[in-house]
């Protein structure tokens, strides 16, 4: 702020400034009209920091001295980048190697891998976006240069393989295409493509990447198609893209406000197996129609205008710098476009800041000289320099006291996971009252309040957070609140609100079914305990379980369970839990799909038979990929009480999809206060509302669940 002060050239100026404008004020209108504005503050000020990190970073590429080491930069970031995470995938691959005993195609996203992004999706857009620019800094000029680039080309490709993003390879593959086939349209372009073609060094060189192609595709490709084909996900995914409708139809215009989508999308979600925490759509221009609604996509059809413009302006100048980095941001928009029609990079401002570079070189370059040359800023844009200033101001001012709040509330959760009752409720009374219109802190509340016995202010709690975004744990609190103050009519309707999502979640179900059992239900408890146990089947393995579901008789529910399961391994994991073998055999003849051959070695393994535990060792081995294997594999090595084995079955398929996946590892009952109680759904908080809530969400009075 001094230097643009002093400085004339360092004062914010930008060709996109209306875009820039017309953002930030459909995100505050629609904020100003929400029916939740406290969730879009937060997003609006950090959306104000993103506009000042674009208007300075025009300024550093718009000044001489800067411009050349700010590239120079972006290089060098891209390819630390690349090597990171070719260490870490590489280091897993090898753990994984060392674990099935030999040599296999290793899975792509190795234990999730994600460098600090948390996603293995993020490493390959960020490194694709900064390569893109990178490239066309560094160029082909010279051997030097040519072998930087294509060192950057690589590294992006082996992050663009190993992250296994399937939109992100069809956001690439689209971009390839619609970039190469714009830029082929000019004759000249055509031209050069055929005398490299003629060039017999080039044909080497083209035949050597062939080569070195089908070699790469041979190692990785089994991985490819396990993520192409066994990927899953597809059904989620139109749940969510179905609940951004419904929430955009609720508000066409305005949207329902910034942030809400996350805490909005359970309430229209109307099938149970759609319910998945996700802090997104998976789709941007969906999840703008629900936020923003027709407003905001105006305001991102209007920025796609004018920066369709900027790069059209580039790539037809006669600046062959310029040109080169109009290509580069052609490709990156491309890129960023395609991906986000199965993904949504604002929540990630690493992403977007790589997406800005090529943008913003352009932005400061656009016209013969660069801006910082040519004088003062236009009449139109002088307004930035004390409106900019001041908005920055307050969003700085705000966000300290959001970030200081959610401070506060971590340590209300850090005391709930500790047991610390006294505390947690101290805490989580201070974050609730300072900021009282986060559902995070509500809910966290309303927990603490229960386990310090005061279901009177628990009942205001999770009210206020069951009512904004339906979930399932908020209303089971609430029905344990309403029945310890006699409000068993309540209770009853918050029971039916939390099972309407909570019934696919076995923590909730079995909630659910104590709840009912005090208010002296036994068919809707049976019912709760009924879907606990057929999304948990290892759960017939507890022997609390009898005692737990009195009345009812343990084998009474494993036949309702079969029932229900139908010719599934889900049945026969309920007869082998139960001990019966020949219950087991015989509805593992009623199979039909290729878990039968599986279920013909299993089933002896799981009795003991030495020859047949060896045979499902030899087979986890040799499909090491195949998560149902290791699952059983895992499963039985722990009944045989072998340690080692089991760790390494669980290793193998944490490494194969994601750490701590659970697999290999059976469902168990957890007394009440037990600190090992976790709930199906501790993403929660952090998910929605980028606040972490308790690891047990259930009040310590119940019985809980934990994978062992």
């Amino acid at each position: 702020g001094i230097v643009a002060w002093r400085d004339a050239s360092w004062r914010p100026r930008s060709r996109l400034t209306a875009v820039l404008v017309l953002g930030l004020g459909a995100m505050l209108v629609s904020t100003a009209f929400s029916r939740q504005p406290r969730l879009g503050f937060d997003y609006l000020a950090y959306a104000v920091l993103l506009v000042a990190f674009y208007l300075f970073l025009v300024r550093v590429l718009a000044h001489p001295f800067f411009r050349g080491r700010f590239m120079d930069l972006v290089a060098m970031l891209a390819a630390v980048l690349g090597i990171a995470y070719v260490v870490q995938v590489v280091g897993t691959w090898i753990e994984w190697w060392g674990l099935i005993g030999g040599f296999a195609p290793p899975p792509l996203r190795p234990a999730f891998a994600g460098l600090g992004y948390g996603n293995p999706s993020a490493v390959m857009s960020v490194s694709i976006l900064l390569t893109a620019p990178a490239v066309a800094h560094v160029g082909f000029g010279s051997r030097r240069r040519a072998a930087i680039s294509s060192v950057l080309v690589g590294l992006a490709l082996f992050c663009t393989i190993a992250s296994g993003s399937r939109a992100g390879w069809l956001g690439l593959g689209l971009a390839t295409v619609a970039t190469l086939a714009v830029w082929l349209i000019e004759p000249g372009h055509r031209a050069q493509v055929m005398r490299a073609l003629r060039s017999g060094p080039r044909r080497w060189t083209t035949l050597a990447a062939v080569v070195t192609a089908v070699l790469l595709g041979t190692f990785v490709a089994p991985g490819i198609i396990a993520r192409v084909v066994g990927g899953g996900g597809e059904s989620v995914r139109l749940g969510f893209f179905q609940a951004s409708v419904r929430i955009f139809a609720e508000s066409p215009l305005l949207g329902t406000g910034p942030g809400t989508w996350a805490a909005e999308r359970a309430t229209h979600t109307t099938a149970a197996l759609d319910d998945y925490y996700v802090p997104h759509a998976h789709d941007v221009y969906l999840q703008t129609a629900a936020e923003l609604g027709v407003l905001g996509l105006i305001a991102g059809a209007f920025a796609l205008l004018l920066i369709a413009r900027l790069v059209l302006r580039a790539i037809r100048s006669r600046d062959r710098a310029r040109a080169v980095m109009g290509w580069a941001a052609a490709f990156a928009v491309a890129y960023a476009s395609a991906h986000q029609l199965l993904e949504f990079f604002p929540g990630s401002p690493a992403i977007l800041a790589a997406l800005a570079v090529p943008i913003a070189w352009l932005d400061a370059h656009d016209g013969d000289e660069p801006l910082v040359e040519r004088g003062q800023a236009a009449a139109r844009e002088r307004w930035v320099g004390v409106v900019g200033p001041a908005a920055l101001v307050v969003s700085l001012a705000w966000l300290g006291f959001s970030e200081g709040v959610a401070l506060v509330h971590r340590e209300a959760v850090a005391a709930i996971d500790g047991a610390d009752s006294e505390t947690a409720l101290a805490m989580a009374r201070r974050a609730a009252s300072a900021d009282p219109d986060i559902p995070a802190y509500q809910f966290t509340l309303g927990l603490a309040a229960m386990n310090a016995g005061d279901p009177q202010e628990a009942l205001s709690a999770y009210a206020k957070a069951a009512e904004v975004d339906d979930f399932p744990e908020s209303w089971l609190g609430l029905a344990m609140a309403q029945i310890e103050t006699g409000d068993q009519a309540g209770a009853r309707v918050s029971l039916e609100r939390g099972l309407r999502l909570g019934r696919r979640y076995p923590t909730a179900a079995i909630a659910a079914g104590q709840l009912y059992a005090r208010l002296g239900d036994d068919g809707a408890a049976q019912a709760a305990y009924l879907d606990a146990v057929v999304v948990a089947p290892s759960l017939f393995g507890d022997p609390g379980l009898s005692g737990l579901i009195r009345p009812t008789a343990i084998d009474d529910l494993a036949r309702a369970a079969i029932a229900r399961l139908g010719s599934t391994a889900g049945a026969v994991d309920v007869a082998l839990e139960r001990g019966d073998r020949d219950r087991a055999t015989a509805l593992a003849t009623t199979i039909v799909s290729g878990d039968r051959d599986l279920l013909d070695v299993v089933i002896p393994a799981w009795f003991g038979d030495p020859e047949a535990v060896d045979a499902l060792g030899d087979l986890a081995r040799r499909r090491p990929q195949d998560l149902v294997v290791q699952d059983w594999a895992g499963r039985i090595a722990a009944r045989s009480l072998d340690p080692a084995a089991t760790g390494t079955y669980r290793r193998i398929a944490d490494i194969s999809l994601y750490p701590f996946s659970g697999i290999g590892s059976e469902t168990r009952l957890v007394p009440p206060g037990d600190p090992r109680a976790g709930g199906d759904i501790t993403i929660y908080g952090a998910f929605l509302y980028r606040r972490p809530t308790p690891y047990n969400m259930l009040p310590a009075s119940l019985v809980g669940l934990r994978n062992a």
